[in-house]
């Protein structure tokens, strides 16, 4: 990370930077010095080195900026596959539910996650009162054969087992869903679902102070450990709404062309599956931001808290 940087900021900039990774990381002062001793000879040495697999940008942001849509500003306009965590030690522990792979006799971890898109459950409109996006919205998803509850909430066993048997987890209504569901239902679970909650405000975290983490949907899911949700951070139309979630399922479940690069597919490890079968969540919501008539307005107001996720659909029958 830092040698891709020394191209891209100052020097003052990169060494305070690289002094925070430091510490962070408890590294000694000695060999930090000896770095900041070469840095004109890896900034030469930089200049010269092609960076072709894509960069993630994390996230962190205390609860009183959680609000603000950073991911859409220009400083992204070329890096655009932002994430936002909760904290680093939490970003760890879903790490830990990631794959490992060995490359160079090294052991990592496989990211972007890869989740099975036809197994998926969807909740729409359990209130019975949102006909208009169930017009909308529900013969895409009997087209893509998920399985799912229309006009109707699912009992509390039926939650659970959603989270934790299935790679995706769509909720189609008013907020967050946690009047149907409870948030105490989602943190007693052991999710393994990426959770999509398309309903006004859905992952807004309600600042209550400073020290304090803030009050919001997403730390439910945080401790039931959910590797990436999905969600609104203000109000927003349903029509709307509906038009970014049609377009997020062009991008990321239809049969075409993925933007995925060859050399990102292989550190995919899935060699075997053409590019048509890997779409990145994140591509697709900045795809589906420019959709919607309101894109600043209604399409930034979408963001994922989580781990970066690749979702993958084979051939539908």
């Amino acid at each position: 990370i830092l040698i891709n940087l020394l191209t891209k900021i100052n020097e003052h900039d990169w060494k305070t930077l690289a002094r925070q990774l430091a510490e962070f990381e408890e590294v000694p002062d000695a060999p930090l010095q000896t770095l900041f001793k070469n840095y004109a000879l890896l900034k030469a040495q930089a200049r010269d080195t092609v960076f072709d697999e894509e960069l993630y940008t994390l996230l962190i942001l205390p609860p009183e900026l959680s609000f603000l849509p950073f991911e859409c500003l220009p400083i992204f306009g070329n890096h655009p596959l932002v994430c936002r965590i909760t904290s680093f030690h939490l970003f760890q522990r879903l790490l830990q539910r990631a794959e490992k792979i060995t490359d160079k006799a090294v052991e990592k971890y496989q990211l972007p996650k890869k989740v099975d898109a036809r197994n998926s459950y969807y909740v729409l409109n359990p209130g019975a009162d949102l006909e208009q996006t169930q017009n909308r919205l529900q013969n895409t998803i009997e087209t893509l054969k998920w399985n799912g509850l229309v006009g109707k909430p699912p009992s509390i066993a039926e939650f659970k087992s959603a989270l934790e048997q299935n790679d995706l987890f769509l909720y189609f209504g008013h907020g967050s869903g946690s009047k149907y569901f409870g948030r105490s239902a989602v943190r007693q679970s052991d999710c393994k679902a990426v959770s999509v909650l398309m309903g006004c405000a859905s992952v807004r975290i309600v600042d209550e102070g400073q020290g304090f983490d803030g009050r919001s949907v997403i730390h439910e899911y945080t401790i039931a450990r959910c590797p990436c949700i999905v969600g609104c951070l203000w109000m927003v139309t349903d029509g709307e709404i509906d038009r970014f979630f049609l377009a997020l399922v062009n991008f990321c479940f239809a049969q075409r062309r993925s933007p995925l690069k060859e050399k990102q597919l292989s550190s995919l490890h899935r060699r075997k599956e053409s590019a048509d079968s890997y779409k990145l969540l994140i591509q697709g919501i900045v795809f589906a931001r420019n959709a919607c008539k309101l894109p600043y307005l209604t399409g930034s107001s979408v963001v994922c808290y989580g781990l970066p996720i690749a979702s993958m659909l084979t051939q539908l029958s």
